[in-house]
């Protein structure tokens, strides 16, 4: 649209925030708040799940990685012998 008739399009005059704020107001007016909120909240779930599901692995990957430096730390105790050094911090 070209409303002051100069041949150039109005959009390519203004500047990054006016364009930002026209176009959140086209948004605002074409869709459904209702249905745009309860698509927000299934991206946010969904997210929170991820992030959930992340933080449980990496609690089982820590687990498993005490796990077995305990295991290999009692192996090569009995095969070189106990030195004041070779005591676990944990």
């Amino acid at each position: 649209m070209d409303a002051d008739g100069d041949g150039v399009a109005d959009v390519k005059q203004i500047d990054n925030k006016q364009l930002v704020l026209r176009k959140a107001a086209v948004v605002a007016k074409a869709v459904d708040p209702e249905l745009m909120g309860e698509a927000l909240t299934a991206i946010y779930a969904g997210l929170m799940a991820v992030v959930a599901t992340l933080r449980v692995k990496f609690a089982a990957c820590v687990t498993i990685g005490v796990t077995v430096g305990g295991i290999a730390h009692n192996v090569a105790s009995s095969h070189l012998g106990e030195t004041s050094s070779s005591k676990p911090r944990c």
